[in-house]
């Protein structure tokens, strides 16, 4: 499909402000991995973008990415827009280096152990999240591996609802001999309560991330005990709710992970003044790394990833610009 391109506001709206919004465009891409990705549900050699931009009549823009990945969320890549604010108006001090997890996505163990290893040496990252998927002691094996490779990393597994409630019981749990800090989703749960039964049996809290779709699911999880942990994903709540589930889980005392939706460089930056603004998130690393799997994007403009970090820009918005011809060049 051709690119939606530049498009002028129906009626230009007066907001509060006094500035008139001069111009919308929305753009659908697809950007292009490394290397194919092999996801729980299916496998990728390219991600599919929308990236918004809206122009004020005083010059004045600003630019938002969406992450769409329809075959797991049913969502619209046409219909689908972020909207972002200034990290200072989030609470942010001065900008610090944010710490960063990979996720190591190898179909077999010696794959994702050595994609683990390389990426903590080679880039930095400090902290992992390894894929259980396999539902045997060979999920087990791998994690330890891992931790012997990386004695001081951050380490956490995420099952995808792929266990079933014993297998996760008696094999899943043993992962704790690894001194991971969470096991997310390692079960598709027939209600809360179930879920709360099995996080009170492991010995790794329970990190929630799909059962965790909205304000209302965290807040009866929590009333639960059925989560140790809650993943927070702007393409799920925005920045809006999330602030709410932040606010929520750090009143219940329970650990938040900004957790990662595939974004580029601009979603990354999004979710880095998100971060760095909120004190409470501080000890965990931010799953912010698929702008490191992807080929190319459309970014623009200073991004500082450095050691496993990223800092955020102290530029107007969120310190993210367009180029434009990537723009045209991934356009579908």
């Amino acid at each position: 499909m051709a690119i939606t391109g530049l498009q002028a506001a129906s009626a230009p709206a007066d907001v509060a402000s006094g500035c008139r919004i001069a111009a919308v465009e929305v753009f659908r891409l697809k950007l292009p991995y490394k290397a194919a990705v092999a996801f729980h549900s299916l496998t990728e050699a390219a991600g599919q973008y929308v990236i918004l931009r809206l122009a004020l009549a005083d010059g004045t823009e600003g630019i938002a990415e969406a992450v769409c990945r329809a075959a797991q969320s049913g969502e619209d890549a046409a219909t689908v827009a972020y909207q972002v604010e200034i990290w200072r108006l989030l609470g942010g001090a001065e900008p610090e280096p944010v710490p960063l997890t990979w996720i190591a996505h190898g179909n077999s163990r010696e794959a994702q152990v050595a994609e683990a290893a390389r990426m903590a040496q080679e880039r930095g990252y400090r902290g992992m999240k390894l894929k259980t998927w396999r539902r045997t002691g060979e999920d087990v094996r791998m994690v330890a591996e891992v931790r012997k490779a990386l004695p001081d990393t951050l380490i956490y597994v995420d099952g995808n609802g792929s266990y079933t409630e014993s297998e996760a019981r008696t094999i899943l749990a043993r992962v704790a001999e690894s001194n991971v800090c969470f096991i997310e989703e390692p079960c598709t749960f027939p209600d809360p309560a179930r879920q709360a039964a099995l996080a009170a049996a492991l010995p790794v809290a329970l990190l929630g991330d799909q059962c965790c779709e909205s304000l209302s699911a965290v807040n009866t999880l929590l009333r639960l005990n059925a989560v140790g942990a809650v993943s927070v994903k702007l393409r799920r709540t925005g920045l809006t709710e999330s602030l709410k589930i932040i606010a929520l889980c750090e009143a219940a005392g329970v650990p938040v992970v900004i957790g990662t939706d595939s974004e580029s460089r601009i979603g990354a930056l999004v979710r880095m003044h998100l971060r760095a603004a909120i004190p409470s998130l501080a000890p965990w690393p931010t799953e912010t790394h698929f702008f490191d799997k992807l080929a190319d994007d459309v970014f623009a403009g200073e991004f500082k990833f450095v050691d496993g970090t990223i800092t955020p820009s102290d530029a107007p918005g969120f310190g993210a610009t367009l180029d434009r011809r990537k723009l045209e060049r991934y356009a579908f």
